[in-house]
């Protein structure tokens, strides 16, 4: 998704709502909706997760991680910083954030659940020393931190 955006794309498709029977259940992991239960898959909360929090303008990130992928968008009421923690091993990475201009933050992020075939949304402690925000994130993770605009 942040590919997408940060490259000006203005529509892409995602086609696959439920894989019909006789596919590999491998292949289930792509569809947005679970073909017997119809229950909404991974996929489709990552989906949502960026439609309720990237708004206005794409704004650069520099990540100095190669575990981490960084998107951030802007508005006037603040900012969205989306990290995806590519590294599955221990107990995650401590990012060290600055983001100028930004009054308080909070942070969600989508980790798997026990089953291995979903996802569950929780919310992060954020910490901030200064002028850096200082979030955990989980291994194989995608987390949202939504940054107020100071006044």
């Amino acid at each position: 998704m942040g590919n997408y955006l940060s490259s000006g794309i203005d529509l892409a498709n995602f086609w696959p709502m439920r894989y019909p029977p006789g596919k590999a259940k491998d292949d289930f992991f792509r569809g947005l909706l679970d073909y017997d239960t119809k229950e909404p898959r991974p996929v489709f909360e990552v989906l949502k997760l960026f439609r309720q929090h990237a708004a206005g303008h794409v704004v650069p990130v520099d990540a100095d991680n190669d575990q981490l992928y960084a998107f951030a968008t802007r508005d006037g009421a603040g900012a969205a910083l989306f990290l995806v923690n590519r590294l599955g091993l221990g107990d995650g990475v401590a990012a060290q954030i600055t983001f100028p201009g930004t009054a308080s933050a909070r942070a969600q992020c989508l980790v798997g659940d026990e089953t291995g075939n979903g996802v569950r949304l929780t919310d992060l402690p954020v910490s901030r020393d200064g002028t850096t925000w200082t979030c955990q994130l989980p291994p194989r993770s995608l987390t949202v931190v939504q940054f107020t605009a100071q006044p």
